[in-house]
């Protein structure tokens, strides 16, 4: 097989049909890289589980600094 014989077995094909072709292998790959990516995370849990106390905690705060609740709120709940 000379250089010109190689040239043409690798060349892309052309014409009518070729558009058809990129665009099918184009969907082929990408369904393979999207189940692929699937498979790597498909036993990765996206969010821990989180799992309550069981019984309220009675908690002291002895001070809070300048810049503690500039910005959130924190809700109280005042008992006698």
């Amino acid at each position: 097989m000379d250089k010109s014989d190689e040239d043409a077995y690798f060349a892309r094909p052309s014409g009518e049909g070729s558009e058809v072709i990129d665009a099918y292998t184009k969907i082929v790959l990408t369904v393979i890289a999207v189940s692929l990516v699937a498979l790597v995370f498909k036993d990765a849990p996206i969010v821990q589980k989180a799992f309550a106390q069981g019984m309220p905690v009675h908690v002291i705060v002895d001070s809070v600094g300048q810049f503690a609740f500039q910005f959130t709120t924190v809700p109280v709940r005042v008992q006698q």
